[in-house]
Order: C-alpha cells, then structure tokens, then sequence
C-alpha cells in the first residue's frame, strides 16, 4: 500500500473519532443546560448546537470512518478512533466544567502513546481481496457474527442481574456490537 494513502487513512480514522466525540460534548452541553421541567425530546430537536453535534456524530464523522475503512481496513481504526475520547476528556473540563483525576490524566496519556504506536506500526488489512461469494467464507463470517451477538447478548443480560459488574459488562457490550459493526462495514465497503 501506497505510504501516503495509509497515512490519509489513519488521519481519517483520528478525524472520525475527535469529531464524533465533539459532537458527543456539544450534545451533552445542550442536554446539561436544559431545564428539568422543560419536554426534553422538543427543546433538543430545536436546538441548533444539538442539532450540530448529532451531524457531527451520523454525518461528518461516519463519512472519515467509512473513508478510514477503504485505506486502511478495520483493524485499526476502533484504535484510532479512541483518539477522540481524549477530545471529550478535554472537552468536558473546558467546555462543560467537569474536572480530571490523577488516573484519568495518566489514562489519557497512555492512550495517546497507544495511538502514536497504532499509526507507525504499518499494520492495515486490504478488504477487497477476499471472495464475498465464498461459501467457507459466508459460514466463518456467520459464525463470527453469532458469537459476537450471543456473546452481547449474555453481557446485557448479566449486566441487569450483577449489579457490581454492570460497567464492565456494559463495556465488553459496547466493544462487542462497535466490532460487529465495524466488521459489517469493511465486508459491505469490500
């Protein structure tokens, strides 16, 4: 592959997750302003800052995911998108006054080492070589998906009855349905 196309692939991928995630911070300012009394569901649809953010998440943000996943396939991009969970960190203390703790600093800037070492690591996965038509194919891309639906499934389920472990089961289900997804993607951009 091209040097310059991964390049324009990895920065598509830390776009895509910076600009999702503002969109997240000027959504959930808007959400903070607004008054308990108030219809929640109107007031949010007239705003235009909310408005904005929700383009910013569907929109903008999915076009540089998409992008990301023709030039470098799925395997780095979750990575990379992890980027703009430091945006909301930073985000929130400036723009909607929350604060940071000693770890959640150190966690940011183990993340920024991760995603300097994910984007010179070279790695990227070409998704237009495999047959789609391909019987084996089709059952391992089965098969894979059933896993990873049943295995969500069981983390929602337990995620009710263990109340003390309902973040972290709450976790695994976001990284499972975000993996599922993004690996629909890549079959349907190949």
């Amino acid at each position: 592959m091209d040097s310059s196309l991964y390049w324009m692939g990895i920065s598509f991928a830390i776009l895509s997750g910076i600009i999702n995630n503002f969109g997240i911070i000027l959504q959930k300012k808007v959400v903070n302003e607004i008054r308990a009394e108030v219809k929640f569901g109107r007031v949010l649809i007239k705003n235009p800052l909310w408005l904005l953010g929700l383009m910013m998440q569907l929109g903008i943000g999915t076009i540089f995911f998409l992008s990301a996943q023709v030039y470098i396939g799925p395997a780095l991009i979750p990575g990379l998108m992890a980027s703009g969970l430091i945006i909301l960190a930073f985000g929130s203390v400036k723009i909607i006054g929350e604060t940071l703790k000693k770890d959640e600093i150190i966690g940011i800037l183990l993340m920024i080492g991760a995603i300097v070492l994910l984007g010179i690591s070279g790695l990227s996965i070409n998704i237009s070589e495999q047959n789609l038509l391909d019987l084996m194919f089709i059952f391992r891309i089965i098969i894979f998906s059933l896993i990873v639906f049943i295995s969500s499934i069981i983390c929602e389920i337990l995620q009710r009855k263990i109340e003390k472990y309902s973040g972290i089961l709450l976790s695994i289900f976001s990284g499972l349905m975000f993996s599922l997804s993004n690996f629909w993607v890549s079959l349907l951009l190949g």
